[in-house]
């Protein structure tokens, strides 16, 4: 994975059952921090409550301000998917879609619902910063 920020960094996939983590090694620091975490385990939830195996209702009820549409063109695989971008700051209702946000409302913190059919398959937290 790209980039590298000092000598010695790396990046990492790191998972347990229902959870994987991508890291970043800081050697300079000797620290790990999380880039992206996935998870398919139905004992972890949200800070709004939600969890995989709920419904779409339940996960739109929660997250109001979830957005669908390409994130970053990260998950082109995928095309059933809310975004909820934190920083975003738009009102719900008003905008539905991704593409309907500036630049640097897309960057920060996000949790991804990905969906098969109407029920919630992963959940992915990520955080779109350099």
């Amino acid at each position: 994975y790209e980039p590298l920020y000092g000598e010695g960094d790396y990046w990492d996939q790191w998972s347990v059952a229902g959870f994987s983590a991508l890291r970043y090694y800081a050697a300079a620091e000797n620290t790990w921090s999380a880039n992206t975490i996935d998870v398919t385990r139905t004992d972890l939830v949200t800070p709004r409550g939600v969890r995989v195996g709920d419904s779409r209702a339940q996960v739109l009820q929660a997250y109001p301000e979830a957005l669908t549409g390409d994130y970053w063109g990260a998950y082109p695989e995928a095309p059933d998917m809310l975004a909820y971008v934190a920083w975003s700051g738009h009102t719900p209702g008003e905008i539905h879609d991704l593409s309907q946000l500036e630049f640097h409302e897309m960057l920060g913190p996000a949790i991804l619902f990905f969906f098969e059919g109407d029920v919630l398959r992963q959940i992915t937290l990520t955080n779109m910063f350099n």
